[in-house]
């Protein structure tokens, strides 16, 4: 039904939906993955995927936050590398200034869409080395 409604709203726009590079992302924490419901459009059956990115987001299937948190991380350490010889190397910059660098890049890119986390302890202990060390 919801899917029909979607279909409808496109068409009124002078959109069309692309059976081909459309996927399903069904979240649910409790339910088994059979148990997820297929979509069709005019007869195409929809591809069910585990997890996709969206707006630099892991999201998957059973709302796990491990894939994104070690994302977020890499990311995060890949920042900090390409700012170390510029920034956090250069003797003629003030540690004030490399803290300022540190949390407005580092920490932002790690932290990028966290509000919507539920993390549990050993998630927090993955991230506690990146804002405690500072």
């Amino acid at each position: 039904m919801y899917i029909t409604v979607i279909i409808v709203t496109y068409q009124l726009a002078g959109l069309i939906v692309n059976t081909k590079k459309t996927e399903v992302l069904a979240q649910s924490v409790n339910a088994s993955p059979a148990a997820h419901p297929t979509f069709t459009v005019h007869g195409d059956l929809l591809n069910d995927v585990y997890q996709f990115t969206c707006l630099d987001s892991i999201l998957t299937s059973d709302c796990d936050l491990n894939n994104e948190i070690q994302q977020r991380v890499k990311l995060a350490l890949a920042a900090f590398g390409r700012l170390s010889h510029r920034v956090f190397l250069n003797l003629n910059l003030a540690i004030a200034t490399k803290i300022a660098v540190y949390k407005a890049i580092c920490i932002s890119i790690l932290l990028y869409g966290c509000e919507p986390w539920t993390p549990h302890r050993r998630h927090i202990k993955t991230l506690e080395p990146f804002i405690y060390n500072v």
